[in-house]
Formats: structure tokens, sequence, C-alpha cells
């Protein structure tokens, strides 16, 4: 079982969040774990060690790099009607269905996908 928590996460954000849980928490000695790591100072260590992290010529107005990653990033935080038109206009929803068409048509095709 996979869990994931997006927050903020767009085509143009510079500050994207996920936690990708490999298995789902809900260990009691996880629990404990992280509990003695808090209040043994983990997250004062951690912010430490991320203000040491060497960033070369990385800044605030640095792209981030186009991963594999990130692209799931961006697919993940897409809304209905972006995702459809996509989908779309990549040919996945028919072979030649993009091109010129009344909005109505559209709009059809839309709520017809949304309803697979």
């Amino acid at each position: 079982m996979r869990r994931q928590s997006l927050l903020g996460i767009g085509i143009n954000t510079r500050q994207q969040g996920l936690a990708n849980l490999r298995q789902p928490y809900n260990s009691s000695a996880t629990a404990k774990a992280i509990a003695r790591e808090l209040a043994s100072g983990g997250v004062a260590a951690l912010y430490g060690w991320l203000l040491d992290v060497e960033l070369g010529e990385f800044n605030q107005r640095t792209r981030p790099p186009e991963t594999e990653a990130r692209q799931r990033l961006v697919e993940l935080s897409r809304t209905a009607w972006q995702t459809f038109f996509y989908l779309w206009r990549a040919g996945e929803l028919g072979h030649g269905l993009w091109g010129c068409c009344l909005t109505s048509d559209v709009y059809a095709m839309f709520l017809e996908w949304c309803r697979v």
C-alpha cells in the first residue's frame, strides 16, 4: 500500500513537498522511534544539516531540475480539466480527436471522460 501527501505542487511551484511512504505508517514501534527522535532534538539537527548543505549555483531563481519524479508531481497536481486536456492533446482519448471543435462538444466529451 502506498500513501502520498501533496502540498502546494504545481508546474511553476518552487516549493514542493511529497511524502511517499512505501509502507503505511501504523506501527507503534515507528511512532515510538519518531517520538524519541523529536525528543532528542531531531528537528533542530535536520534543520542544521539542511543549512549546511552546499548548494553551489542553486538560488531562489534557479528552476528545479526536470526529473521523472518532478514530472510525476506535476501530473499528480493537475486538476480534472487539466488532465483531460493533456490526455486529449496527447491523443490518449482516441486517435484523431485533437483539433478544432465546438466548445459544447469538448464539454460533452469532458463530462463523458469524468464518468469513466
